[in-house]
C-alpha cells in the first residue's frame, strides 16, 4: 500500500519547495518536532493540521471530498522583511507547482487560505516567523485512502 493521501500531499510539498531554490536552500523539513537552530535559518518548516472529510455518495465505497490544511513556517533572522519574502518565495512556488498536484491527480486544488506572523527576540538574533496556512482538496474512495480519484 502506497503512504496515506495526506503524506503524499506533504511530500510533495516538500519536493516542490526543495526545488524551488528558496532562500532556505536544503533546509525544508517536513514533520519537525525540535526546534531549528539558528544556523539552520533562513528555513521552512511544513506539518500537518488536519483533515475535514465528507462522503460525497451514499454506495459503498462511498467517494470522500476531502480538504486537508496545512502549514508552512517561513523562518528568518534579523528582520521581519527577511521572512515576509521567504514567504513570497514560498507562495510563488506552490502556486507555481499547482500542476504537480493537478497533473498527477493527487488534487483537485492548492489554496492559500491565510498566514500570521510572529517574533522572538530571546535568542542570540532576533528570530522571525511567517505562518502560512494551505489546503488540498482531494477526492478518495473509502477503501483506498491512498490513492486520489
Amino acid at each position: 500500500m502506497a503512504d496515506h493521501i495526506t503524506q503524499q500531499v506533504l511530500d510533495t510539498v516538500q519536493a516542490a519547495l526543495l526545488a524551488a531554490g528558496t532562500a532556505a536552500v536544503d533546509n525544508v523539513f517536513l514533520d519537525r518536532v525540535d526546534a531549528v537552530p539558528e544556523a539552520q535559518i533562513p528555513a521552512i518548516h511544513i506539518e500537518g493540521s488536519g483533515e475535514v472529510v465528507e462522503a460525497q455518495t451514499v454506495g459503498f465505497p462511498p467517494i470522500y471530498a476531502r480538504q486537508y490544511s496545512f502549514t508552512v513556517a517561513c523562518l528568518a533572522s534579523g528582520s521581519a522583511k527577511a521572512a515576509r519574502n521567504l514567504g513570497g518565495q514560498v507562495e510563488a512556488a506552490l502556486c507555481a507547482s499547482v500542476a504537480a498536484f493537478t497533473a498527477g491527480g493527487l488534487a483537485k486544488a492548492l489554496l492559500i487560505t491565510g498566514s500570521n506572523e510572529g517574533k522572538d527576540g530571546s535568542g542570540n538574533s532576533a528570530l522571525f516567523e511567517v505562518r502560512q496556512s494551505w489546503t488540498a482538496q482531494l477526492m478518495t474512495v473509502g477503501n483506498a485512502p491512498d490513492a486520489s480519484v
